[in-house]
């Protein structure tokens, strides 16, 4: 064999090597990112098993919920119960006995209808990202998973959390669905990984929470959407401090618009867009001394 053809022969072989370890590094990466959405057994959905009909990417496993995890859960910490437009906090929890890197999905569902219900605030962007799917049958909802440096378990165990705004009216019962994996860490084979997935169901509530409790109520914005001003009416039925914050879907502060104390009353406020702000779907935040909420806007 000449030396042509040996060099020849060798680009080959490398050509090759080099495509798979590619398609090896993309799928890791793929997956540890979070992988695709509709994964969280929820009406509709799927897991991340490969074990069980018709289901996702982690084949090889032994079928869903039937590992030794030993904690698998979501916690809300409104209890069971939610208030229209109060902001909580949202955790996902797995312990494995043997396991180290570990990944998630939830997403938020009106029990009526299965869609999405309220807003999902990314709020520790390092570890967890959200996603509105621009594919297959549901593009309204708002999943919030794991990323790369979030995959990571400390002593066998991995929790996740992130700010949810309930809808600003009762939407009847909503159930928070949940997907969780402990993997095998190995990059290469999904044999061994588990499936796991709970669920949490929360009904809506207003007793014993007065108007002068919320310390603030009727609040309204427009136009929406917005482009440069946007007008503010609410009534306060306290003298508080009064905050207004446009913040993006994953938790960061875009700006401050207002922030001033305030007494009893109704009060009507103009606010100036600061220049450049990209045009999306944002929130308002409205913080007081005794409470916070939450409105989406669109600015164009």
């Amino acid at each position: 064999m000449n030396n042509r053809s040996s060099k020849i022969i060798g680009l080959f072989w490398v050509t090759i090597i080099s495509i798979t370890l590619t398609a090896f590094s993309v799928k890791d990466i793929m997956k540890s990112d979070g992988g695709p959405p509709y994964n969280t057994n929820a009406p509709g959905e799927k897991t991340c098993s490969g074990t069980e009909p018709g289901n996702g990417c982690h084949s090889g496993g032994i079928p869903d919920n039937s590992g030794p995890a030993i904690k698998k859960a979501i916690t809300f910490s409104g209890g069971t119960s939610y208030i229209p437009g109060q902001t909580y906090t949202v955790t996902v929890t797995i312990s494995h006995p043997s396991r180290n890197r570990f990944g998630f999905q939830i997403v938020s569902l009106r029990n009526s209808n299965s869609a999405n219900a309220g807003t999902a605030i990314i709020t520790d962007v390092s570890r967890t990202r959200s996603q509105i799917p621009t594919f297959g049958s549901f593009q309204t909802r708002n999943y919030v998973m794991h990323i790369l440096n979030g995959s990571n378990g400390i002593a066998n165990s991995c929790s996740w959390s992130y700010n949810w705004t309930a809808p600003a009216t009762s939407e009847g019962d909503i159930t928070f669905y949940a997907c969780m994996l402990a993997a095998n860490n190995n990059n290469l084979n999904d044999a061994g990984d588990e499936t796991y997935f709970s669920q949490l169901t929360i009904k809506p509530t207003s007793v014993g929470i007065s108007s002068q409790e919320l310390n603030f109520n009727e609040i309204s914005l427009y136009p929406n959407p917005a482009t440069n001003v946007i007008s503010i009416n609410y009534t306060l039925n306290e003298t508080s401090s009064f905050k207004v914050e446009l913040i993006d879907i994953r938790g960061k502060l875009i700006q401050v618009l207002y922030h001033d104390k305030k007494a009893i009353g109704t009060i009507a406020e103009k606010v100036s867009l600061t220049p450049g702000i990209i045009p999306g779907i944002y929130l308002i935040k409205f913080t007081t001394d005794k409470m916070e909420s939450t409105k989406r806007i669109i600015i164009q």
